[in-house]
């Protein structure tokens, strides 16, 4: 139940108890007022009527008697008038009272009957009384003593009785109607102390309830809960508080482990904002590092496109060399078959075949400066392509074949200086070896037809050495792009590693209002 609705229902029915004491007592007060105004306002003027009649038949009486003694006129005058206005005055207290009890409901049957009495008494006496008067104006006084005694008396003591009939039935109404209003309030009193007591009671009850059941939902005295609350919104998680014997749902307990809750987070915030503040560094750092290899990789990819044309370069003229050279041996194919034909011709063939073979040594040189050359820079390009990574590989696989290429190339240069020094010793020797030279222009035939196979082969390598250096500088150039988008992302990283390192200083900072207990 909540505590609004404790508060309101313990309230609820204290105070509609006090608004049932309250109700009863005006409900009492009214009752009581209006026994009061029945007393005051009916019974006693029912009972001042009663005596107005008592006095009014005996103020008559004393004055028929006055009458009947006194024999002053002017004394029996003044007495007859009394009998006359006592005589209205009690006419006026009958109608007056027989009109009361036609008003009133409650008028008893005796009260009926008395006044029927009265009225009896009344008209009796009326004819007697005129009767005794008559007399004694007429000076007959014995006679009118005799009327009063002998006949006016027995209807006085009636008419005496009714009236104190009247007046005690009056005092007893007022009797019963005091009794009554009495009675009234002694029972509006115990019923508003038993009233009152239970509302009490039930202040106290509901006091004692609603008292237990805010202490158990609370936990504790408010002003403890206040003061928790209060050091956890200071940030103070030190201080924990001993729930032993407390509601497990009540304020304080769940304020207690909400401490311990966000004890723990804190904690862990604060152990995470350390560990990210380190890492942030070591990312930042990591950044730097890459940054400079990165840029260092920038120069080296720049010097290896540099030394890529170059090859380039010289692989062309390679090319150029060994086309010529390949021609070359196509024309010396043609002389040797020529000099086969025409032996006359030995002499002259066997110089052209020595400056050809001079030629061909110049040549061989520049083939094997070239196969040295592209050796060289096929070791370079390897070893650039191991330093590029897996980006590289594809170049590394190209720089290999140009090497085996530029091996095969300086192979073949060495085979050819063979052939050239053979050529040449037989040219110095041809004038003793004349007739032998249908034999040695075959053989010589036979060496340029190979120099010719190995200079196309020459040829063919230079080409595939060329196409291998163009595809080389298409990857040196993809890697120095993809090394300046490396840069840049490398620069953004450090940024963010940056930015992370401050944020996690930040956090670090919004932690520490903290005080946190120590697992």
């Amino acid at each position: 139940m909540k505590v609004v609705t404790k508060l309101s229902l313990g309230f609820g029915i204290v105070l509609s108890m006090l608004f049932a004491v309250l109700a009863f007592g005006l409900v009492s007060m009214s009752q009581i007022q209006a026994r009061f105004d029945e007393v005051v306002g009916v019974n006693n003027a029912e009972a001042k009527l009663a005596h107005t009649l008592s006095l009014s038949v005996s103020d008559r009486m004393i004055a028929l008697r006055n009458i009947a003694l006194l024999t002053d006129t002017a004394a029996v005058e003044a007495e007859k008038a009394r009998v006359r206005e006592q005589a209205q005055t009690y006419a006026q207290a009958y109608d007056a009272l027989g009109a009361r009890f036609k008003e009133n409901p409650d008028t008893s049957t005796n009260e009926r009957s008395v006044y029927e009495r009265l009225r009896a008494s009344d008209t009796a006496a009326a004819p007697v009384i005129e009767k005794a008067i008559s007399l004694a104006e007429a000076r007959e006084q014995q006679a009118a003593v005799r009327v009063l005694t002998d006949e006016l008396r027995p209807v006085q003591r009636d008419w005496m009785k009714a009236t104190h009939d009247m007046v005690a039935l009056q005092d007893e109404q007022n009797d019963i109607a005091n009794r009554d209003a009495d009675a009234a309030y002694a029972r509006a009193k115990a019923i508003m102390i038993a009233l009152g007591v239970a509302a009490v009671l039930s202040g106290i009850v509901a006091a004692l309830v609603i008292t237990r059941g805010l202490t158990r939902a609370l936990g504790g005295e408010p002003g403890e809960a206040m003061a928790l609350a209060a050091r956890i919104a200071q940030g103070n998680l030190r201080e924990p508080v001993a729930i032993e014997g407390r509601h497990p749902g009540s304020l304080m307990v769940s304020l207690e482990t909400m401490r311990a809750h966000l004890n723990t987070i804190v904690l862990g915030i604060q152990s995470s904002s350390v560990a990210i503040a380190e890492a942030a560094g070591e990312i930042a750092q990591g950044t730097v590092d890459l940054s400079k290899r990165t840029e260092s990789q920038a120069a080296s990819l720049e010097e290896t496109a540099a030394s890529m044309e170059e090859l380039a370069s010289t692989v062309a003229k390679n090319a150029d060399n060994a086309a010529g050279g390949t021609h070359a041996a196509t024309r010396a194919c043609g002389d040797a078959t020529q000099g086969g034909e025409t032996v006359s011709d030995v002499v002259a063939t066997m110089r052209g075949i020595a400056q050809a073979s001079s030629h061909m040594a110049d040549i061989i040189g520049v083939i094997e400066g070239i196969a040295f050359q592209t050796n060289i820079l096929a070791l370079n390009a390897a070893v650039e392509a191991a330093r590029a990574g897996d980006q590289g590989r594809g170049f590394a696989v190209v720089a290999g074949e140009v090497r085996a290429l530029a091996q095969r190339s300086a192979v073949a240069a060495k085979e050819i200086k063979t052939l050239i020094d053979d050529s040449t010793a037989r040219v110095s020797n041809g004038s003793a070896l004349v007739e032998q030279a249908g034999g040695t222009i075959d053989g010589l035939v036979a060496s340029v037809n190979r120099v010719t196979a190995i200079m196309s082969e020459v040829a063919a390598a230079s080409g595939e050495q060329r196409m291998g250096i163009d595809q080389v500088n298409v990857a040196v150039a993809q890697m120095d792009e993809v090394t300046q988008q490396n840069a840049a992302l490398v620069e953004e990283a450090s940024a963010a590693a940056q930015s992370l390192a401050e944020q996690a200083e930040a956090l670090r900072e919004a932690v520490a209002v903290f005080e946190v207990e120590r697992m």
